[in-house]
């Protein structure tokens, strides 16, 4: 507990971003807010006027700046967040601007949206799982649903969605001029697949409707596994097919996570039953062979920790509560104090590559998700915010 109390003390001394980056759900200070609300729920300090300053602050950025609908790059994320701290609080009231925003998004074809969860319509589906019961909430989910329906595509394993190139940010269109097809939760089709199972739990979409859609991503899903515990990490016409590093966002434990909450969801325990088995086999892989080289929600060691101890708390498998327990001790191992937020720095080369290790607050692969992910290791508070990841399996 005391890395968390160190990480929200530094987390706490940031002045309010300014910029659109500073408060998006990846980058800013989003997951600061959420640290600090989960952290007066279990009874630390009490950080809750800093999560109001920043979120208030991520509000005045959205006044003053276009911002896409992204849930982890636009305004989508400020709205969860807002909604989730503070429902009960006047800023959830000024939400219904934004939930007609994404609702006339989706009302048309969103030809422009992708279907992805980071970027996307399930990220979309799932703001608006978060403002249930709204009418105009339940409303976009259908339709999110809907328009996932109308765009699948079906090949001989069965179903899956493709990014097409002009549904691309801008930055990533020169390296997929064809799009592509990824299997993992964040921008594939397993992230595609805990949406519908979670519009399913929550009563929007009758389990028979999707059934039959479902059914075929998961056998499509499943013939992407590379080996026991691996899957493709994407799959673009011209280059050759590698396996994922095991992490939430493209490869193991993130898609078992999605395929047992789809057995759940649809009453299958046979798939809920094979992505043990392979969340099982991901746990056995060497630490150096899992490609976890930073601390990090995304692809780093708190995200390994927090998927398995998910995947435990649901499953009861205590393989999975010894590996979540020894990712909590890497995660601590990784803490460097002096740098960071708490000790922590994010790696991402792809943001500056003559600096890849970058202090970083944010949810994703910053600080604050480190620190949700040891705090819900050592609370028994719900971590609901978690549901941000589709990581709700308890």
């Amino acid at each position: 507990m005391d890395t968390v109390y160190a990480v929200a003390a530094d987390l706490a001394a940031l002045p309010e971003g300014t910029g659109i980056e500073d408060v998006t759900l990846k980058h800013g200070q989003l997951g600061a807010a959420l640290l600090f609300g989960y952290l007066r729920r279990a009874g630390g300090p009490d950080l809750s006027e800093h999560g109001v300053r920043f979120v208030e602050g991520a509000l005045g950025v959205l006044a003053e700046r276009p911002m896409s609908a992204s849930l982890y790059w636009g305004f989508t994320g400020i709205a969860w967040v807002t909604q989730h701290i503070f429902a009960s609080e006047e800023m959830a009231e000024d939400l219904d601007v934004l939930d007609e925003a994404v609702a006339a998004l989706v009302e048309g074809d969103a030809d422009d949206v992708g279907f992805d969860m980071m970027d996307g319509l399930a990220g979309l589906g799932l703001y608006a799982l978060e403002r249930l019961p709204r009418p105009l909430a339940r409303r976009t989910v259908e339709r999110v649903v809907g328009l996932l329906e109308a765009r699948a595509q079906r090949d001989a394993h069965g179903v899956y969605w493709r990014c097409a190139v002009h549904q691309l940010q801008p930055s990533t269109r020169r390296s997929y001029p064809q799009g592509f097809v990824m299997p993992g939760v964040a921008h594939g089709v397993a992230g595609a697949i805990g949406f519908l199972a979670a519009a399913c739990e929550a009563g929007v979409v009758a389990p028979a409707r999707l059934r039959p859609l479902v059914t075929a991503a998961v056998a499509w899903l499943r013939a992407q596994q590379a080996d026991e515990g691996r899957f493709s990490f994407e799959l673009v016409p011209g280059k050759p097919v590698l396996p994922a590093r095991d992490a939430w966002c493209h490869g193991a434990p993130g898609i078992p996570a999605m395929l047992w909450r789809a057995g759940r969801a649809f009453a299958e325990p046979g798939w809920s039953a094979q992505a043990l088995t392979t969340a099982r086999a991901t746990a056995a892989h060497a630490p150096e062979d899992t490609g976890a080289g930073d601390a990090g929600l995304c692809h780093g060691a708190a995200g390994l920790a927090h998927m398995f101890n998910r995947l435990y708390q649901a499953s009861g498998d205590e393989l999975l509560g010894a590996s979540a327990r020894a990712w909590c001790e890497r995660t601590l191992a990784m803490r460097t104090p002096g740098q960071g937020h708490g000790g922590f720095l994010a790696f991402e080369p792809g943001r500056d590559a003559a600096h890849p290790w970058q202090v970083d607050p944010g949810l994703l692969l910053g600080s604050a998700g480190v620190a949700l992910a040891l705090l819900a290791a050592c609370s028994d508070v719900e971590p609901r915010w978690d549901r941000l990841l589709l990581l709700d399996l308890a």
